[in-house]
């Protein structure tokens, strides 16, 4: 009798074990049915999100000033990344009914960075990335192992710390640094300074006529000609730093895209390139 108890027993607590070891298997089997049922509806949602309304954000834009110049994904759900044409980028919802304006932060290599501000930098960096080189009054390293890092310049005739960076130029080429310089006429297109400043654009050697013009030299009216593609670039990058909102010169755009006001040292935008 207490054998078949015993056996009774044994087999009770086999059946539970086995009937628990069956509920754990379907509670891992439903969990994972679960989990591929929702990356499917994730891949068909993504699939099939909803394409941006171009027109409507553009619509939406005029509120920002100005129109869109490039509508892409943004790292934000339901919300594409608008970059304008002054240079300002919003998010917008798809439909273009709701946008807004400001930094976008997020984790990138372990540290918070601003999304926003990396994206402005790629985009500027693309954008005089692709100035012609005859387009910029250029100052290269006569010697350079790797190729020289190039900092875009946008710099006036009357400006004391722009005469100060070209007398700095010796450092600059020592640390492997080209100076690409873009006409910046503070007074607008016309005036004293834009003329001169074209006369170094339209001149026949315009490195030594635009250094002439910096020290407020006399240029020579056979040293340079002037016709409308030599000058066009000076009104062009005008309209550039307009767009982009140049306030002062002079004004660095460095090789990361990042922009910077005033004279600075070579050994200085050095430290910058990687920053």
């Amino acid at each position: 009798m207490r054998s078949t108890i015993h056996e009774v027993d044994t087999n009770m607590q086999f059946n539970r074990k086995s009937a628990k070891g069956t509920a754990i298997l379907g509670l891992f089997v439903a969990f994972l049915a679960f989990a591929m049922t929702q990356g499917a509806i994730a891949e068909s949602a993504k699939d099939n999100a909803a394409e941006p309304n171009a027109d409507a954000i553009n619509e939406l834009s005029k509120a920002f000033g100005s129109r869109a110049e490039e509508i892409t994904e943004s790292p934000l759900t339901d919300f594409f990344m608008v970059e304008l044409q002054n240079g300002a980028i919003v998010y917008s919802t798809a439909d273009g009914k709701f946008a807004f304006h400001g930094d976008l932060y997020g984790w990138t290599d372990e540290k918070v960075v601003n999304l926003t501000q990396v994206q402005k930098n790629q985009t500027l960096l693309r954008m005089f990335s692709s100035l012609p080189e005859t387009s910029t009054v250029n100052f290269t390293p006569e010697e350079s192992d790797v190729g020289p890092s190039v900092v875009y310049v946008f710099t006036d005739v009357d400006c004391g710390y722009c005469r100060l960076l070209h007398e700095h130029m010796a450092e600059y080429h020592a640390n492997d640094i080209e100076i690409r310089y873009l006409a910046y006429p503070r007074a607008g297109i016309g005036s004293r300074a834009y003329n001169r400043l074209v006369s170094a654009w339209c001149a026949n050697d315009p490195q030594v006529v635009l250094e002439k013009v910096k020290k407020g030299d006399t240029v020579a009216a056979d040293e340079y000609k002037v016709d409308s593609e030599c000058s066009k670039p000076v009104e062009e990058h005008y309209e550039l730093g307009q767009r982009i909102g140049i306030t002062g010169t002079p004004t660095l755009v460095l090789p990361n895209g990042k922009v910077v006001p005033g004279f600075r040292p070579a050994t200085e935008l050095v430290t910058l390139f990687d920053t």
